[in-house]
């Protein structure tokens, strides 16, 4: 089998590429010219360079594939129109360069990500399906794809997978700056609330499961370990896994809101995405993202491997390896 995949230079991407390769497939990376590649490097593999949001770049780079997973996205930005001009419309160049040359292939496999669905009440669960209200403009630029990809239904077999919060080696994140503080002795707690999580090795079982199932055509899932974490329990877990002694911190969502304009100068100083916006900060505020797994489960019997504690201690090994702690 022939695969393609954007953004396989990426924290998520780099795991699928070596998932794929581990299979036996044909793996193809669509990378931005002058990107980094050091996760990938060395590996049974072919490189194309090619920029999603220039169409003319991709030109034949599409064809002779059975499967193309489309991964490349930006997560944080400078400026708020870069999210739809690379998720969005990145997205819809390679989705309408399939429709528009009437490229064959088995699956189009959209990654998604909880943003799309926005944040939820206290209690209960939404699913997949349930209204979307995104709170962010990368949470909107997803859903945007997500609803293109829904009208192209006829001329596209696609599916949809929304990643919750993801973690595990490789990620230099939310999380990993977790890692850093608890490692330097202090815990700090942002915001209360429940989310989903999911460990990026079981991401990627997902992510083969849903291009092999012809359940999958046409469907969209949640991809997370089953049941929801509190943010407590997951700097809890991560401290236990360290091994460490803490001195833990509440810090005031109010706090938190003053630091965004600090930060915006520095990111224009610097050139580089503010380490924390205002998309980080009603990702606090709107504290409970409680969506149910249902769906994936009972249609393709898939149920996470890694429990939290196995997960986190995974990651924090491997960022020791690497000398990152």
């Amino acid at each position: 089998m022939k695969v393609l995949v954007t953004g396989g230079n990426g924290f998520i991407g780099s795991h699928l590429v070596e998932a794929l390769i581990a299979k036996g497939f044909s793996v193809t990376c669509i990378i931005k010219e002058g990107e980094d590649l050091k996760w990938i490097k060395g590996l049974d593999m072919k490189v194309v360079y090619g920029d999603v949001t220039r169409k003319s770049t991709l030109g034949e780079v599409l064809n002779g594939y059975d499967c193309i997973y489309h991964l490349a996205a930006v997560l944080a930005a400078k400026k708020q129109q870069d999210y739809f001009r690379v998720n969005y419309e990145g997205s819809r160049n390679i989705i309408d360069l399939i429709v528009e040359n009437k490229i064959k292939i088995k699956r189009f496999i959209f990654i998604s990500s909880i943003a799309a669905g926005g944040p939820t009440n206290a209690v209960g669960k939404l699913d997949e399906y349930s209204p979307a209200n995104p709170i962010s403009d990368y949470g909107r630029s997803k859903l945007a794809v997500e609803r293109y990809l829904e009208s192209l239904s006829e001329l596209i077999p696609w599916t949809i997978l929304r990643l919750p919060v993801m973690y595990g080696p490789r990620d230099t994140g939310a999380l990993f700056n977790y890692f850093k503080f608890i490692n330097r002795g202090i815990k700090p707690l942002l915001g209360r609330g429940e989310s989903n999580i999911c460990y990026v090795k079981d991401a990627v079982r997902a992510m083969l499961s849903a291009a092999e199932s012809e359940k999958a055509a046409g469907r969209k899932y949640l991809v997370a370990q089953k049941g929801l974490v509190a943010r407590e329990e997951i700097a809890l877990y991560i401290q236990r896994v360290m091994n460490k002694k803490v001195i833990t911190i509440r810090i005031p969502l109010f706090l938190l809101l003053a630091s965004i304009p600090v930060f915006s100068l520095i990111s224009f100083i610097t050139g580089r995405p503010p380490v924390f916006n205002i998309r980080n900060y009603n990702d606090l505020k709107y504290c409970h993202w409680r969506y149910s797994t249902k769906n994936i489960e009972n249609e393709l019997g898939f149920e996470a491997r890694f429990k939290l504690a196995a997960g986190l201690l995974e990651t924090y090994s491997w960022y020791k390896d690497n000398g990152l702690l």
